[in-house]
């Protein structure tokens, strides 16, 4: 199964995930009940009225969730992450629901602590300091309980921040705040700003990706959506529906997100095209190949093409235009269908030294077949002085006969 969040159009924050979650079928008046009888692990806080409501957005039904609530102006982080783990435990919240809660908090304070210069142990929390937070990060982690979404690939789609500016406990800033800027960073999430002239990321809803581990992906990947779900933002956004999106269901079967990068080259030899492609490879593209062909003014020249995923796409970018001296790289993002595989090692005696040779076990309409990694082999003839033919042939016999 796979969970993907869709915060391009309008951002993201704490309370539009939790409605998305509600208006995918998580149990609203459950999840209510329960985080307010844990506001009490706030000192000084208290929650007056907490509604799920139907509402539309640009004509989108939606959800939105109505919270009102009484905080002191701030209070210190631990207080927040010890009541948010405490509330967890009070819900009997499953163990990866649990752990959801703290790495979100944490990676909220961890940005905070690195923003001011200041320990963890002495940072303060002010607009994160009232009780939303402990609603939004302990309901999002019941509600992702109650649809079971923990177990699947999560995908967060690039994140929309917005623009202009926004005012906060220490003064203004331009969007994105810093802590959504820090949060997104260290949780290598994309974000692109936006026409909207407004704060369309929270830190909240920022950590809470954070705490998903959600990958980040340009684009939906091969998907069956057999639960959606819309979450309201507080405001209205002239020309744009401020909404969250959700999806779940089932992955295409075999079936994995890739860019693929391509350049022609015409004035690179053969041998400088080789090392760009093993210096390619180095870099951790999952394939790369030159092939001929005539250019522009009859020209001879090189289409090189590259297969990457997604999250290392720019610096592999970087990576073909250092090594080729291209200026111009094209990219497309497409899915590829992929048997399942399974890496394996196995010893075997050549010339009375032992090595180690992996190979790969895929598995096709019931049939089983494997493949042996030809560095190993070439290792092994090397070391040996046996041909790499006959080291590939005794390498075969053995793992059949321990298959």
């Amino acid at each position: 199964m796979v969970l993907v969040v869709d915060p391009r159009g309008a951002g993201i924050s704490g309370d539009m995930m939790l409605a998305a979650l509600v208006d995918m079928g998580a149990d609203g008046g459950a999840i209510s009940d329960g985080v307010t009888e844990c506001i009490r692990y706030l000192d000084g806080s208290a929650v007056d009225s907490m509604i799920f409501r139907t509402e539309h957005r640009s004509g989108i039904r939606c959800t939105r969730l109505e919270l009102e609530t009484r905080d002191p102006p701030s209070r210190p982080a631990a207080e927040m992450v010890r009541a948010i783990c405490d509330s967890a435990s009070r819900l009997g919240l499953s163990e990866k629901a649990a752990a959801f809660a703290r790495r979100s908090i944490e990676s909220l304070v961890s940005a905070e602590s690195r923003i001011h210069g200041v320990p963890r142990d002495s940072t303060r929390l002010h607009e994160a300091a009232s009780a939303d937070t402990l609603v939004d990060i302990v309901g999002t982690a019941a509600a992702l309980d109650q649809i079971k979404a923990l177990d699947d690939q999560i995908i967060t789609m690039p994140v929309n921040v917005g623009g202009g500016s926004v005012t906060f406990s220490h003064g203004t800033a331009p969007n994105p705040a810093p802590a959504v800027l820090e949060i997104l960073k260290d949780a290598g999430v994309a974000m692109v700003g936006g026409d909207i002239d407004a704060e369309t990321a929270t830190p909240t809803g920022a950590c809470m990706l954070a705490g998903l581990r959600a990958a980040s992906r340009p684009f939906y990947p091969r998907m069956v959506a057999e639960r959606t779900g819309y979450g309201a933002g507080s405001r209205d956004h002239a020309g744009v529906a401020n909404v969250l999106v959700l999806a779940q269901g089932p992955a295409g079967v075999g079936t994995e997100a890739v860019c693929v990068l391509e350049t022609n080259i015409d004035d690179a030899t053969g041998e400088t095209i080789g090392g760009a492609i093993s210096e390619i490879m180095k870099a951790g593209a999952l394939d790369a190949a030159a092939y001929p062909g005539i250019g522009k003014k009859g020209r001879a020249s090189h289409l090189l093409s590259v297969l990457c995923p997604p999250d290392v796409a720019d610096s592999m970018i970087r990576t073909i235009m250092r090594q080729t001296g291209t200026l111009g790289v094209r990219v497309t993002s497409t899915d590829r269908v992929v048997l399942p595989r399974e890496v394996r090692r196995i010893k075997a005696d050549i010339n009375g030294a032992e090595y180690v040779f992996r190979y790969k076990v895929r598995t096709h309409m019931g049939e089983t077949d494997f493949k042996i990694e030809y560095d190993d082999i070439a290792e092994a003839s090397a070391g040996s002085g046996m041909g790499p033919l006959r080291v590939e042939r005794l390498v075969r016999r053995r793992i059949e006969d321990h298959s």
